[in-house]
Order: structure tokens, then C-alpha cells, then sequence
């Protein structure tokens, strides 16, 4: 079921007219655009809209030809630029060339595998204590595993407690988050300066955030004798790269433990088995992987798919889509917790591919599998139905902060 045969076929194309009725999808419903690409084009398309050229790529074949061997054809995208911009977050995200080459190199020294085996022991016992403060009752998984994963990764890069920072931070950043999505999906917003209501809270809330993150951004950046514009882009990229996407990570598989509650005995019996314990995190990323589209940009005019791709084309690659397709996984809407306890699948990209593979996926794996066991250990979560949680198609594939679970703590021997 998972053999790639590395062979691409010409893209089929596409104008606007026939294209039009997919375009509302997109903006409201991205996740339904891609079902609907996929079943009325298959595996990849080219449409020409006039005003903007697409091609939705549907098929892990295709994807990692783009990011592996076409990869120095495709940059971020520059609405993306813009709107990071626009809200401060500039950086590793969004940046190309030199700069994110630097910024790169940067993070790597930070979060390389020695790095982290030599401090795991001191953030495995952060993690535990802070599973072991849960309180029962019922709360947000996502602010909840949203604190754990910033503290963290800000002791891990800075030696920094992130409970020193004011905890409506995380409340900030999604909500700034929120407004930042949808500029991306409706690009004429209008300008910062013009002092619409909309516009006025954005700014109120980007001081908010800021001036809560200043006094750490100094300490850090006079402790470690570095740019202050610098440590402030690196440390609110990890809101994004660091935080949300471990946090989503926990709360899709606390929501898989709450559905299913006959999992979380079953993980419990297992927790001397890593690959038990990773296999099942696997799977829920497989379902539910925060990079749910990756979106690149065509930076020069290039040959893909037997046809010539003019710049500035935008490409949306789909991991979503080919996580659930049975041409590569058996039963592929079926949360199977063995799945990936012999090998992964090679149609497997919850983390992009190539030269920009996420650098902290290692990281992210690695604080969700602590959390998680530690968790199951000392918890029962309670039975979620399944319709009372929605996916939200943000910047990464979300449950929200809305989504709550009631936490039962264990008795203890």
C-alpha cells in the first residue's frame, strides 16, 4: 500500500469558469477544497484564474518531486511575507535565501539531537510536573498543552521558563492568529494604518503580545549577547513552530483518547514500548497533521508535470488529503494505533519534505510522546463525542481553544 513510484504524469489543466465553483471552498472551507480538487481532477491540476495561477497537488509522489527535486524553483509565498508582516512575525517562517539560510543555521545549533539528549532529563521532569499539575475537571487541552510546549522549548533555546510571561500570551497569539488566517485567505484587507474597528483591535492586541514578550526578549538577548531583533523574531516564530503545532499534536490525540476511551488502556499497557507510544502519536498525526497544506510559490519560470510553470504560481500541496488515500494507507479513516509500529509510510509528510522540513519535528515528537505518556499514567480523560469537536483550518490544522476535556486523576498506590 505504500510504494511510490516516482513517475509524473502531465497536469491536467483547468480555467476559470470551470474552476470558479471550487474558489468559495477555498476561502471558507479549505479542507473541502482539497476533497473537491482531488475527486473532479485527481492528483494534481493547473488552473488559470488570470488573476492567480494554482496548482493543488493531491499525491505524495508529486509533492516531493516539487520540494525535493524542484525545491530551488519554489520560495514562500509572498502574501504570506506580507501578512507576517504585518502582524510581527517575521522570521524562519516565512523568510528565503541568505536570511533563512542564517536563521536556520541559527535553530539547528539549538535544537540539534546532542542538544537535546543532554538537557531531555531536566525537560522530561518540566513535562512531568507539568502533567502532574493538571487539575480535574474540564479545561482547553489546547491552552493547557499550549503552556507545556512553550516552556519547554524557551528553556530548551533560552533557558528561559515561559511561566515567567503573562499567560494571556497564548490567548493573544491565537487570536492575533485568527485575524492573521484570514488575510491570508482575503488579501485585501485593508491597511494597519487605516483605523477601522477590525484594525484597532489587531493593533491592541499586537501591543499586548509584544510588550508581554519584551522584558524576556532582553534578558535573553543581554544573556546571550545577541540582537535584540533577532531574538525577538526567533522567539515569536516558536509561538508558531515551537508551541501551537506540539500543542495541536497533544489535543488531536487527547481527542482520539477521549472518542475512543478504550485507547487509553491499551496505551497504558504499552507505555514500556516507545514504538508503541510513537506509532499511536503517529497516527494521529497522520490524521490530523498540523501542516495540512504547504504553500509555495513559483520564484522563476520552471518545467513540472510536462508542462511550464510561469512565476509566481502558487502551489498547494496536500498532506491531508494523501494521509487519508487509499492508494497508499489500508482502511485510511480508521485510527490504527500499530500502524506505524514497523516502518513508516513513505506517503507520510506531516512535516514537509526537502530543504525546508520543519527543523523541530524531532523536538515536537519527542515533548508529545513525554506528555502523552505521562498522561495516560496519571489521568483518565473522559469520553468526547466526536461531533462536539470541529477541525479549524488555521495556519495549522486545529481543534481550537474552544475544544475542552474533562480530566480525571488517577488514585494513587
Amino acid at each position: 500500500m505504500s510504494s511510490i513510484v516516482p513517475i509524473t504524469p502531465r497536469i491536467p489543466k483547468t480555467g476559470f469558469w470551470e474552476f470558479r465553483p471550487l474558489l468559495s471552498a477555498l476561502q471558507k472551507k479549505p479542507l473541502d477544497f482539497i476533497v473537491q480538487c482531488q475527486k473532479q481532477y485527481g492528483s494534481m491540476v493547473y488552473a488559470n484564474l488570470h488573476f492567480l495561477r494554482l496548482v493543488v497537488i493531491n499525491d505524495p509522489i508529486y509533492a516531493k518531486e516539487l520540494l525535493q527535486t524542484h525545491h530551488q524553483y519554489v520560495q514562500r509565498p509572498s502574501l504570506l511575507k506580507k501578512v507576517t508582516q504585518r502582524y510581527g512575525f517575521e522570521g524562519i517562517l516565512s523568510d528565503d535565501g541568505e536570511r533563512w539560510k542564517s536563521a536556520r543555521k541559527a535553530l539547528n545549533k539549538k535544537i540539534n539531537a546532542n542538544n537535546v539528549t543532554k538537557e531531555w532529563n531536566s525537560l522530561s521532569a518540566v513535562i512531568e510536573n507539568h502533567i502532574r499539575a493538571i487539575k480535574s475537571g474540564n479545561q482547553s487541552v489546547l491552552q493547557l498543552f499550549s503552556s507545556i510546549s512553550l516552556d519547554v522549548v524557551f528553556r530548551l533555546l533560552y533557558n528561559y521558563p515561559a511561566a515567567n510571561l503573562d499567560a494571556q500570551i497564548i490567548d493573544n497569539f491565537y487570536r492575533l492568529q485568527d485575524y492573521a488566517v484570514d488575510d491570508l485567505y482575503n488579501p485585501f484587507s485593508l491597511p494597519l494604518w487605516v483605523p477601522s474597528p477590525r484594525n484597532k483591535k489587531i493593533k491592541r492586541l499586537k501591543r499586548q503580545f509584544f510588550s508581554t514578550l519584551q522584558p524576556a526578549v532582553e534578558t535573553i538577548a543581554s544573556t546571550q549577547n545577541t540582537d535584540h531583533v533577532q531574538i525577538s523574531q526567533e522567539m515569536t516564530n516558536m509561538f508558531i513552530a515551537g508551541m501551537e503545532a506540539t500543542a495541536n499534536m497533544m489535543s488531536w490525540a487527547v481527542y482520539r483518547l477521549g472518542v475512543k476511551p478504550e485507547l487509553q488502556q491499551w496505551l497504558q499497557d504499552h507505555l514500556h514500548n516507545p514504538k508503541h507510544v510513537e506509532s499511536f502519536l503517529l497516527e494521529v498525526i497522520r490524521l490530523h497533521p498540523s501542516g495540512y497544506i504547504l504553500n509555495r510559490e513559483a520564484k522563476t519560470s520552471f518545467s513540472f508535470g510536462g508542462i511550464t510553470i510561469p512565476k509566481n504560481t502558487q502551489f498547494f500541496i496536500c498532506p491531508f488529503y494523501f494521509h487519508r488515500d487509499p492508494k497508499y494507507f489500508e482502511h485510511p479513516l480508521e485510527f490504527i494505533p500499530t500502524r506505524f509500529i514497523e516502518k513508516e509510510n513513505v506517503s507520510f509528510m506531516p512535516f514537509g519534505a526537502g530543504p525546508k522540513y520543519c527543523p523541530g519535528a524531532q523536538l515536537a515528537k519527542k515533548i508529545a510522546i513525554k506528555s502523552l505518556s505521562c498522561l495516560v499514567e496519571h489521568y483518565r480523560i473522559a469520553k468526547i463525542k466526536p461531533k462536539s469537536v470541529t477541525a479549524k483550518a488555521k495556519l495549522a490544522l486545529t481543534p481550537g481553544l474552544s475544544f475542552q476535556a474533562t480530566f480525571e486523576a488517577k488514585a494513587t498506590n
